[in-house]
């Protein structure tokens, strides 16, 4: 039996700790992008695409089939639950990677915000 797999979860108060403020897209000027690097563990992972995205609130199943999620709650409260008892809160600042292969639900508390980057593993792009 394979271990599930883990989700991180970067809270927003620990951003802060370690010097990193949000950038708000205004501060952007025309034609310049953010350059995005995403390492894994076991091996690199491609850009799939950056969404934003919104929820009022309930619940909904949540995958990540064939890709992995990193994502940045701009507005909102959300839990995560996974196997038996397994789970993770996050607030508007915090950012959450969920992996590829990851089954669980989504509880969305407080209507939300979010910034999506999904990730494929190499060669599967």
């Amino acid at each position: 039996m394979t271990a599930p797999p883990k989700i991180l979860h970067l809270p927003s108060a620990a951003q802060h700790v370690v010097g990193w403020t949000p950038l708000m897209v205004g501060e952007l000027a025309a034609g310049e992008s953010l350059p995005l690097a995403i390492a894994a563990a076991d091996g690199e992972l491609v850009l799939e695409k950056v969404s934003m995205w919104r929820h009022a609130g309930g619940e909904l199943p949540y995958a990540r089939p064939s890709s992995t999620e990193l994502f940045y709650l701009i507005e909102g409260h959300v839990r995560i639950e996974w196997e038996r008892d397994s789970r993770l809160e996050a607030r508007a600042g915090d950012v959450v990677i969920v992996p590829v292969g990851f089954t669980g639900t989504w509880h969305t508390l407080e209507p939300v915000v979010k910034i999506s980057v999904s990730a494929l593993p190499a060669g599967e792009s």
